[in-house]
C-alpha cells in the first residue's frame, strides 16, 4: 500500500516484540525459544512471572483473618438494660466480654483521676498554699482601705463608707477578677498534674498486656472455647489457660460489672488490673473477686506452696481500695514517688501492698 503524503508507515515490530506478541495471541513460532535464547531473553521469564502471580493469589486465598466475636456492651455511660434476665455469673473473662472489661479498666482509671483531684483539693498543702496566695493578693489590693479611721463610727458605717468609695470598688473588682484567675489556674494545674492518669486510661486498648495476662485482641477472636478447646493450636490453648487461671469476672444481666486480672512470675503473683462499675463500688465487688482468687490459688489444698508472694500497687489516695485490701490481709511494704510536685509537695505516692501467705493456716 502506497503511503499518503504527510503520513509515515508504522514502524515494524522488532523480532522480540513479535515473538512476545505472538505468545500473547497464541501463534508463537516453533523456534521462538531458540530465538529468544540467542537474544539473551529467557523463555521461562514470562511463565515464571505468571506462575508467581498465581501462587500469590492462591496464598492470599488461604490466608485467614479471624474476626473478634460479638462483644457484650458494658454500658459504662448508660444504665444496664432491664429487659435482660436478672442473673449474676462469676467466672473467668469470656471472649465476648473483652470489650466490656477493657472499658471497665479505662473507666476505673478515670475514677482514680477524680479521686486524686479530690485528694489534692483537700490536702493541707494545697489549701494552705491557695489560701496564702489569695490572702497576700487581697492585702496588697485592698488592705490599705481597712484602717481605724474607716471604722471609727462603727462596723456597718465603715462598710458603707468603703462601698461609697469608687477607688475601693474598682480595686475590689480587680481583686475578684484576680481570685477567679487564681482559682482557674489552680484547676488547670490540677488537670496538668493528673494528666498522666488521663493518658493512661486512654492508652489501655494499646497496652492490654499491662492490665491483662494475655492479649485480649487475640483472645476475643476465639469462639466456643469450652467446646472447641481441643481444636485450638498450642498458642491459643495457652491463652485460654492463662485467662482461666488468672482472670475473674462478675457479670450481671449479661453485662460485665467487675473484673480482676493477675500476672504470674514463678511463685509470685501481681494483681495488675481490676475495675468495678461505678454504681457497684460501694457493694465491694472487688472483695468478692479477691475471695474467688484466694479460693483458687491460696487456700486450695492442691496448690499449697505454689505461691509465695501476692502484691498489688495502689495510689495512697484510693482509700476505699486500700481499706478493702487491708481487710483481705494485705499490708504496705513500700511507696514510690511519681514526681517532684506530685509526691514531694502534694504527698501522692504509688504504694505496693503484699499479702502475707504465712498468716494462712491450711
Amino acid at each position: 500500500m502506497t503511503p499518503i503524503k504527510g503520513q509515515f508507515p508504522e514502524r515494524p515490530p522488532t523480532l522480540a516484540e513479535a515473538l512476545y506478541q505472538g505468545k500473547e495471541i497464541g501463534n508463537k513460532p516453533e523456534n521462538a525459544d531458540e530465538i529468544l535464547n540467542k537474544l539473551g531473553i529467557s523463555s521461562n521469564d514470562s511463565n515464571n512471572n505468571n506462575n508467581n502471580k498465581s501462587k500469590e493469589i492462591v496464598n492470599t486465598d488461604k490466608k485467614i483473618t479471624r474476626q473478634p466475636v460479638i462483644q457484650k456492651n458494658s454500658f459504662i455511660d448508660s444504665p444496664i438494660p432491664q429487659e435482660t434476665e436478672t442473673k449474676i455469673d462469676a467466672k473467668y473473662i469470656l471472649p465476648e466480654q473483652c470489650e466490656g472489661v477493657i472499658n471497665l479498666q479505662m473507666d476505673y482509671i478515670f475514677i482514680r483521676k477524680s479521686k486524686m483531684i479530690n485528694y489534692i483539693l483537700r490536702s493541707r498543702v494545697f489549701t494552705s498554699l491557695l489560701f496564702g496566695i489569695i490572702s497576700m493578693i487581697s492585702y496588697y489590693q485592698i488592705g490599705d482601705y481597712f484602717t481605724d479611721y474607716t471604722f471609727s463610727k462603727g462596723y456597718w458605717e465603715g462598710i458603707k463608707k468603703l462601698f461609697m468609695n469608687s477607688y475601693f470598688t474598682d480595686d475590689l473588682f480587680k481583686l475578684v477578677f484576680l481570685i477567679l484567675i487564681i482559682i482557674a489556674s489552680s484547676f488547670t494545674l490540677l488537670r496538668y498534674i493528673t494528666s498522666f492518669l488521663q493518658e493512661e486510661g486512654k492508652s489501655v486498648p494499646n497496652n492490654l498486656n499491662k492490665y491483662f495476662p494475655v492479649d485480649l485482641k487475640e483472645y476475643a477472636a476465639l469462639t466456643n472455647i469450652e467446646k472447641n478447646f481441643n481444636k485450638l493450636n498450642k498458642n491459643d490453648k495457652e491463652i485460654v489457660k492463662n485467662i482461666k487461671d488468672l482472670t475473674y469476672s462478675i457479670v450481671y444481666r449479661d453485662t460485665p460489672v467487675a473484673f480482676l486480672s493477675l500476672k504470674r512470675d514463678g511463685k509470685n503473683i501481681e494483681i495488675i488490673g481490676y475495675g468495678v462499675r461505678r454504681v457497684y463500688i460501694k457493694a465491694e465487688l472487688l472483695k468478692d473477686l479477691l475471695s474467688m482468687f484466694f479460693k483458687d490459688h491460696v487456700i486450695n489444698e492442691k496448690k499449697v506452696g505454689e505461691i509465695e508472694k501476692i502484691t498489688v500497687k495502689i495510689y495512697n489516695f484510693e482509700k476505699e481500695d486500700i481499706n478493702l485490701f487491708k481487710r483481705a490481709g494485705f499490708y504496705k511494704i513500700k511507696g514510690e514517688n511519681i514526681g517532684f510536685i506530685t509526691s514531694t509537695i502534694l504527698g501522692v505516692t504509688l504504694d505496693t501492698y503484699e499479702f502475707d501467705i504465712d498468716s494462712i493456716e491450711f
